[in-house]
């Protein structure tokens, strides 16, 4: 598995005064609850205001902090952030939205117009940015759910600009004693070319939504039963969910981790070390343990190849990998993650990663990715390969080769005295040559009796990972390639990656342990020379 990151945070204040979002971001709370995010780098465009002292606020906080005031264009800052934090200026949130980027819009009534904080308001109400001031800043990064923003077109902006909120409103509200000025629509009306079925916000359409599908079902002429907890998402791919079988128990004299019983998934253990960035150097006795659980996840991942075929559901395949678990006396480290319900991820076509098993049996033509984690003895063994099933068309192939390609480069350079920040590089430009591109909210992480720790090992060239190489490190190099653009969004489960533009995806993941002349790969094949299963029908 893969964590989400928010590598670099993008701060501006426009043209104006905004002191007291500099002061709140640059807070040592926010700023470790940044960090907890995954931050590395910190940009602060405080506008016209007093500049931050940078060199002070740096010597209490691991992230790499840089400030500047005015310039003719924060385009570049805003296409290299994985979030944006803003003032609640229109230009702003447009160029912020456009983009694609998370978005908190933090307001502050005295430096701006009624028109803007409408603006910013109701694009919140539509939950398409998170909204709220310098005091509420540090609990909105707690507890907001990024992947639940919804995009808005840039037509539609433009609409949003170019009039007065009221002046918007042509359309009532159709839900049941409501009839307020409405200017959503139905996606699934507007693509079945239904016309009308205004809503004036997401919670009434989807209050609405029992009565509402009848229109849907009556302009198909037939009734359906197919499986749909969303019905108010669109997709980006074809790809949709299917029902989930419930968890599978393991028995109680396996060794678990500490999340594997905790209500909510956490690992205090993980936790504890956030915003740490030292890379724990492994004794003698903890390299053994990690030989042996990569060796135990190889052949996890080895059982899940076996049954990855057309027909196959991959909850089929998740039953596979969790009985070969508990046989080895392995804890699937995946089940009870921050309440991941099952013991492995599948991630079919756009998915980019953690993808839920569920009851959708494989075509002809899927990509199918599976990631293996076992805890064995207190420590994790990860790895993951993405397979074909049934006759898959050449340029996915060609997707999945390449990646792999990457894969093996960028562990060519591991090695003591390498930088981590390096991988990125040498990955990303294999992809490129290719025409492919790298995704960028997940990256590899150190493992050992942790799931996820330090080092962050960025896939994307010119990042900024900390750390160089040492005998006894160990970590992940994971990249994820998409057909398309590198960027994602999620699904309302709050673990499904996808490609925003549905194309196709791929990965390969290996656990590497650096040695004083190179590293070994941990969790290799054993047979067949080493090279992955795709290569079997190739």
């Amino acid at each position: 598995m893969i964590k989400k990151q928010y590598n670099n945070v993008f701060v501006t204040v426009g043209t104006t005064e905004f002191e007291a979002l500099v002061r709140t971001v640059t807070s040592a709370a926010v700023l470790e609850q940044l960090a907890r995010l995954g931050c590395a780098t910190l940009t602060v465009q405080f506008g016209k205001g007093e500049s931050p002292n940078v060199k002070h606020i740096q010597k209490h906080t691991t992230i790499r902090l840089s400030a500047y005031g005015l310039k003719s264009s924060i385009g570049d800052d805003i296409s290299q952030a994985d979030l944006v934090i803003s003032h609640a200026g229109a230009g702003s949130c447009i160029e912020v939205l456009e983009a694609g980027k998370p978005l908190i819009v933090v307001v502050n009534d005295t430096l701006m117009n009624n028109h803007q904080t409408e603006l910013a308001e109701r694009l919140a109400n539509d939950n398409n940015l998170f909204y709220c001031t310098p005091n509420t800043l540090l609990e909105t990064l707690v507890e907001s759910d990024f992947s639940k923003l919804c995009k808005l077109a840039p037509v539609a902006l433009d609409s949003f600009v170019n009039h007065k909120m009221s002046d918007m409103a042509k359309h009532l509200c159709v839900t049941d004693d409501c009839k307020k000025p409405s200017t959503l629509q139905c996606p699934v009306c507007l693509k079945m070319g239904i016309q009308g079925s205004f809503f004036c916000s997401q919670d009434c359409f989807k209050g609405s939504w029992k009565e509402h599908k009848i229109i849907h079902l009556l302009a198909k002429g037939k009734e359906t039963n197919a499986y749909n907890p969303w019905p108010y998402y669109t997709f980006t791919g074809k790809l949709r969910p299917f029902e989930q079988t419930p968890r599978r128990p393991v028995p109680p004299h396996i060794p678990r981790p500490d999340y594997a019983d905790h209500k909510e998934g956490r690992s205090k253990s993980e936790e504890a070390l956030r915003g740490n960035n030292t890379i724990k150097v492994l004794d003698d006795e903890e390299i053994e343990g990690m030989r042996v659980a990569c060796r135990l996840g190889r052949e996890v991942l080895d059982e899940a190849a076996r049954v990855c075929d057309v027909g196959v559901t991959t909850d089929e395949i998740d039953r596979a990998v969790h009985e070969a678990c508990i046989e080895r006396d392995c804890y699937p480290s995946p089940m009870n993650y921050y309440n991941f319900p099952k013991s492995c991820c599948t991630s079919v076509n756009e998915v980019i990663c953690h993808g839920i098993p569920d009851l959708r049996p494989l075509e002809d033509g899927d990509l199918c990715n599976v990631d293996v984690t076992v805890y064995h003895r207190g420590f994790h063994g990860d790895l993951n390969e993405t397979f074909f099933v049934g006759n898959v068309k050449e340029q996915h192939k060609k997707l999945v080769q390449v990646t792999y390609e990457a894969l093996m480069k960028a562990i060519d350079i591991v090695k003591p005295g390498e930088r981590y920040r390096e991988i990125g590089n040498v990955i990303q430009k294999h992809v490129h040559a290719h025409g492919f591109s790298v995704v960028k909210s997940y990256c590899g992480h150190g493992i050992h009796r942790l799931f996820h720790t330090a080092p962050n090992v960025p896939h994307y060239a010119k990042n900024s990972a900390v750390g160089v190489m040492k005998p006894g490190h160990c970590f992940t190099i994971e990249p994820m390639i998409s057909e398309g653009t590198w960027r994602d969004v999620s699904w309302p489960d709050d673990w499904t990656a996808v490609t925003a533009d549905g194309l196709f995806s791929a990965q390969f993941e290996q656990t590497l342990l650096v040695t004083e002349s190179g590293c070994d790969i941990l969790t290799k094949r054993r047979n067949e020379n080493g090279t992955p299963h795709f290569m079997d029908h190739m």
